[in-house]
């Protein structure tokens, strides 16, 4: 019987389509434990990511998790935020995770500068820049790389130029 209720849960989570839908899911895995689990966190994190535009709900789903485990479920629905509908929206999930504790990682840089190259935001590419240098994440070829990539999509060659000739 547990395996089967587990095997409805990946159904359903499969399934989901609206916020209405996910919220319904969601309290059965509250109410299961399951929600730790990183399956679901990872198809849960997918589906806000791409589909849902309500921030605050995507905030007060993150707010379970101890911040000092892991960065996954923040990584991955910033990830689905700069890829979706709405790209800013994953500059908002950053600087509220960040206020709560969550200390970007080499994956979390380059997502963040992807969303600002969807709206061809060059302030935004400059301050997270800023950031890969102060944290030191600018040392990893992986945000090296889209730093250079994002600067060339916002129309700053320069920039892009002046990257390359310090890599």
């Amino acid at each position: 019987m547990k395996k089967a209720f587990h095997s409805l849960k990946w159904v359903l989570l499969d399934l989901i389509n609206e916020l209405r839908s996910f919220k319904q899911i969601h309290a059965l895995l509250l109410t299961s434990a399951f929600v730790a689990n990183d399956l679901v966190v990872t198809k849960a994190a997918s589906f806000l990511g791409k589909r849902v535009t309500d921030v605050h709900y995507s905030s007060n789903f993150l707010k379970q998790f101890d911040w000092n485990m892991s960065s996954f479920p923040c990584n991955f629905m910033i990830s689905g935020y700069a890829s979706g509908h709405v790209p800013w929206v994953a500059i908002l999930i950053y600087r509220w995770t960040v206020r709560n504790g969550f200390g970007p990682d080499v994956y979390t840089v380059p997502a963040v500068l992807k969303s600002c190259a969807e709206f061809f935001g060059i302030g935004e590419v400059r301050q997270f820049h800023s950031v890969a240098v102060k944290t030191g994440l600018w040392c990893d070829i992986y945000v090296q790389n889209t730093l250079v990539h994002v600067y060339s999509i916002c129309g700053d060659n320069v920039g892009a130029g002046n990257l390359m000739t310090c890599l």
